[in-house]
């Protein structure tokens, strides 16, 4: 929100309209009145863009910086960002070779997967995290749900993080989402070995006025794009894995058979 005031201020002082900054900016004057007013998620890209637009000469882009680098409850505040995008999103896509989509963990593989990578944090610190992820789920059964279109590898099915207990409940839990009226879970066999999905995770989100951020992330920090040419670059992909996976009936069939071989 500070940046928000600070990107008003000075858009003010400058005598510009929002149309004009955003014509100045190469960026559409729904996504400069979104960022006035703090509903809009702002990537590094985008703050550069506006503090040259404003002649800011690096003082919005240092606003940025220093919100960027405060924390949240239960996430670092570039991951909050990325919450925040989810909870007013229209449209949500999501690639995962390694492991669950956020979205679609139950409590036990949440807890296996943050332990495993957080190894020092104490017992609260996890179970902070752990509510803080499934509380993320929540949006998938609020007033206006998004549309969450996921597609995993089958190496996520058949990964027995947490032992095979906590693998059962995570299969369970597949099933149990692929049958949620806002939710599609397909997978790409093991089998496809050299599809264009290897080099990494990444999630699209689109809001209700049709602008989209593109999302990776890596062990210190995520990396959202808004560029067009970024986005275009991962919808492609995201179309390219959608043709590779299986229908959802057959991913649902696949699921079961590994989740009977799990228990046996």
């Amino acid at each position: 929100m500070r940046f928000a005031e600070e990107v008003r201020r000075l858009r003010v002082d400058a005598g510009l309209t929002q149309a004009r900054l955003a014509e100045r900016a190469n960026l559409s004057q729904s996504q400069v009145g979104g960022i006035e007013v703090g509903s809009k998620w702002t990537t590094r890209r985008t703050a550069e863009r506006i503090d040259a637009a404003l002649n800011a000469r690096g003082v919005l882009l240092a606003r940025f910086i220093e919100g960027d680098k405060e924390t949240t409850t239960g996430f670092t505040t570039w991951f909050a960002g990325l919450v925040k995008v989810e909870s007013d999103a229209a449209e949500i896509f999501e690639w995962n070779p390694l492991v669950s989509p956020g979205l679609l963990q139950c409590r036990e593989y949440a807890y296996s997967l943050i332990r495993a990578g957080r190894p020092d944090d104490t017992e609260t610190e996890v179970e902070e995290r752990v509510q803080a992820r499934l509380n993320r789920a929540k949006i998938l059964d609020s007033d206006r749900p998004p549309r969450f279109t996921a597609i995993i590898d089958e190496t996520v099915l058949r990964r027995g993080l947490g032992g095979p207990e906590t693998h059962a409940k995570q299969l369970e839990h597949f099933l149990s989402m692929s049958d949620h009226p806002r939710v599609s879970l397909t997978v790409v066999e093991a089998s496809d070995d050299a599809h264009p999905g290897l080099d990494g995770a990444f999630l699209l989100l689109t809001d209700r006025d049709g602008s989209t951020i593109a999302f990776r992330e890596d062990r210190a920090a995520g990396h959202p794009a808004d560029d067009a040419e970024t986005v275009r670059t991962y919808r492609r992909l995201a179309q390219e894995l959608a043709t590779r996976a299986l229908s959802p009936s057959a991913s649902r069939r696949l699921i079961a058979a590994v989740l009977e071989e799990c228990r046996s």
